[in-house]
């Protein structure tokens, strides 16, 4: 062979592998924008199941929970309080149609731009189990469509023309919301295998229901590609507070991007969480899962565009839930900064918690003697109040009378006073019905003259919504 073969020879061979080893080295590059726009129609199944302890602080004079209304909440406040850890788990499965109406972001204030979603649930099914006792949250399918308005890291669920009770909220209020999945995309074109990217605070706050982020460092992965679908890896840890307690969450995941429809279609999270006790909630020790299938549909069955114009975004009518009487003999409305603690067919309290800070705690009782007292004047009921806080140096600043459309009469007395150096305000209510079935309720809310302002007028929102139950 020649000598001018054989470099030709050599010429033609590096060629070819030059060729080649360049095609190995040029991995390819995808686009991982979501294809979801305003219109888009999804079915989606969602799993979640929960283990773990819930984490009582107990009250080491009445060795009770601390979060068991006293009467007496401004008591041991600094003390040191021991923990009681019970076992808790949940299991909930959920079915739903969902229509994205307006996409948006997750920035806050002027530049806010809110996310818009109609939610057409077709299984809602909780299981609570305590300490071995299992209860069942209710979500009620008879009135199965939700709206849901996210902007200023809050998801405001809200039932159209209708209301929402605690237990429903809880029911739906899940992590990794589905309006919001596509946040763990990087919306570039140019990602190749093996490239990461950071989840930014927003959107890892919002996915896993955390008010404020303190830090974090969450980070997703394009693992691999297969059979057209990109898998994407998660994983991390973040810091914040939910409701004004603090949470510490370790999370990983993955999620499936159906490269052909530019879609998210499968998300799996596993999640270890540590959070704190608060005035209406016990801490947690936690491990969760959630698994979600996504998929695309052209035409709904239940979310028509006729069904899904009709929703009114009236921030008016958000944050506003039924609490009914377990007794059945009442109703009203509440925010949602309003927490019930216990309820049963004789009393039920509440409390009110803004930001983690306890402004106001309410009690409600049956009064069993309402044949003999329906005839109570406002005067005599003021002076009851007094009686009842003599030791409490009380001044009444305010008593009137309030006249109900079904002949329902309402006395409401404000009065100020100490208690323990501190200034504290209690504002009584005596609701009357009378007739021949005559029914009556006492309620009083305990603020401390601090939190006044902040308290506002909740008590007379509240009561404005009273109604008896038929």
């Amino acid at each position: 062979m020649s000598k001018i073969a054989i470099t030709s020879f050599w010429v033609l061979f590096f060629a070819v592998f030059s060729t080649f080893s360049s095609s190995l080295c040029a991995q390819e590059k995808y686009s991982l924008k979501s294809q979801r726009t305003a219109g888009t129609i999804d079915r989606v199944e969602k799993q979640l199941d929960v283990a773990g302890m819930m984490i009582f602080e107990i009250d080491p004079e009445t060795r009770e929970s601390a979060a068991t209304p006293t009467g007496d909440e401004t008591r041991n406040q600094d003390k040191e309080r021991p923990m009681r850890k019970i076992p808790m788990k949940v299991s909930a499965k959920q079915v739903y149609e969902e229509f994205l109406i307006q996409p948006g972001n997750t920035l806050q204030g002027e530049k806010a731009k809110p996310t818009l979603g109609a939610i057409y649930f077709t299984k809602a099914e909780t299981v609570l189990e305590i300490d071995g006792q299992k209860q069942s949250p209710k979500f009620d399918l008879q009135k199965p469509l939700l709206a849901v308005d996210i902007h200023n890291a809050k998801a405001n669920y809200f039932r159209p023309g209708d209301r929402m009770t605690r237990d429903e909220l809880d029911v739906v209020h899940l992590q990794a919301n589905t309006l919001l999945l596509d946040y763990i995309l990087p919306n570039r074109s140019d990602i190749q295998v093996g490239n990461a990217w950071k989840l930014s605070p927003d959107a890892a706050g919002l996915l896993l229901q955390l008010d404020l982020v303190f830090q974090l460092d969450i980070r997703v992965k394009l693992a691999e590609v297969k059979n057209n679908v990109a898998i994407l890896e998660i994983s991390g840890w973040i810091e914040g507070s939910s409701d004004g307690t603090s949470s510490k969450i370790e999370t990983t995941g993955k999620a499936y991007f159906d490269l052909q429809r530019k879609r998210i279609v499968w998300f799996g999270l596993v999640i270890r969480e540590s959070r704190a006790s608060g005035h209406a909630a016990p801490g947690m020790e936690v491990a969760a899962k959630i698994q979600i299938k996504i998929s695309p549909i052209a035409k709904p069955e239940h979310l028509k565009e006729e069904v899904v114009a009709q929703i009114e975004f009236d921030s008016a009518t958000y944050n506003r839930l039924l609490f009914e009487d377990p007794g059945n003999e009442w109703a009203f409305e509440l925010t949602t900064d309003w927490y019930p603690l216990n309820w049963n067919e004789k009393q039920s309290t509440f409390r009110m918690v803004q930001g983690g800070e306890l402004i106001a705690q309410c009690s409600v009782a049956k009064n069993q003697n309402a044949v003999v007292t329906q005839n109570v004047t406002l005067a005599e009921f003021a002076q009851n109040v007094q009686n009842v806080l003599k030791e409490r140096t009380p001044y009444v600043n305010d008593s009137n009378s309030i006249q109900c459309q079904d002949g329902t009469t309402m006395y409401r007395v404000d009065v100020s006073g100490t208690h323990n150096d501190l200034e504290m305000r209690w504002i009584y209510y005596l609701i009357t019905k009378k007739g021949e079935r005559p029914r009556q309720l006492s309620a009083v809310f305990t603020i401390e003259e601090s939190l006044v302002e902040r308290f506002d007028t909740a008590d007379r929102l509240m009561m404005e919504s009273f109604g008896w139950m038929e």
